[in-house]
């Protein structure tokens, strides 16, 4: 097994996050300050090249993603041969932060430009949704064949590049394809953190090995 971290880097440093990518021993493909959608058009031009890679692993730098958690992803995608596995996140990792983000097959509604119809959506529950169960989309951390990432990558709405990890699900269902979440791994998202460069600083592609 030899995984690819694809690393998004839409805003600055965020200290937490980076000293925790340091820790991960596997080669990364780092994208700073792209726009949506071409950020996802670069991603997969480049593990489209990059052939000497088995599997994926998407992040986005305001989630800390530490060792252990990566080694997880790692093992159990492996262990069991699924094509996508993702992870749970949330801004709150106290008892009190219930709703992690992600969403099980329960039906919702979406419009692109109203975002969630009449209700919230049906979010994975921490300690009720246990192990490792199908789920319709994460927050856009998972691991993920590399094939299979060719064949489903992430695009984003059409006219905005934006909800890729919203369009990942709908393809995926579409497709009968499983998405599976291991519920048992628990990301923080620091989503009201660091300041978006998008535009602001040049863009940068970079392979570290």
């Amino acid at each position: 097994m030899k995984p690819l971290l694809v690393y998004l880097k839409p805003k600055d440093n965020i200290p937490q996050v980076e000293e925790a990518v340091k820790d991960i021993t596997c080669d990364k493909l780092i994208l700073k300050y792209f726009p949506y959608p071409e950020v996802y058009r670069t991603a997969h031009r480049m593990i489209s090249q990059l052939k000497e890679y088995t599997h994926i692993i998407w992040l986005q730098n305001d989630i800390v993603l530490n060792y252990l958690d990566y080694a997880r992803l790692c093992h159990r995608i492996q262990q069991y041969n699924f094509d996508i596995l993702g992870c749970a996140m949330n801004v709150d990792l106290s008892p009190e932060g219930m709703n992690l983000l992600a969403y099980t097959k329960e039906p919702f509604l979406f419009d692109e430009k109203r975002g969630f119809i009449d209700k919230d959506p049906p979010y994975v529950k921490r300690g009720t949704d246990k192990g490792t169960i199908p789920i319709f989309h994460n927050g856009g951390v998972f691991i993920c064949k590399r094939d299979f990432y060719l064949k489903y990558p992430l695009k984003g709405f059409p006219n905005t590049g934006y909800n890729a990890d919203l369009c990942h699900g709908i393809e995926l269902n579409a497709n009968n394809e499983l998405y599976l979440l291991d519920s048992d791994i628990t990301l923080l998202h620091l989503r009201y953190k660091g300041d978006m460069m998008v535009g602001r600083k040049p863009r940068e592609l970079l392979l570290e090995k």
